[in-house]
């Protein structure tokens, strides 16, 4: 997968994964919950789905050089 974005309040993370599924809704978005070193919650936006690796990369390149637009 890709990490497209993390939050440290939820609704952002809920925020950019709706807008990221209604754009590219060929993938899974999903929001993945973390601590920090400190306890903190940390929810980090994922896009899954990919059919390899490769693809996963590619995609990457393509958000790199459009700025997650």
């Amino acid at each position: 997968g890709v990490q497209l974005g993390a939050f440290s309040e939820l609704l952002g993370a809920q925020k950019y994964k709706y807008l990221y599924a209604q754009k590219y809704s060929q993938y899974q978005t999903v929001i993945k919950k973390v601590h920090t070193k400190e306890g903190w919650p940390l929810y980090r936006v994922w896009m899954i789905g990919f059919k390899s690796e490769e693809a996963a990369n590619a995609f990457k390149v393509k958000m790199h050089g459009a700025r997650y637009t």
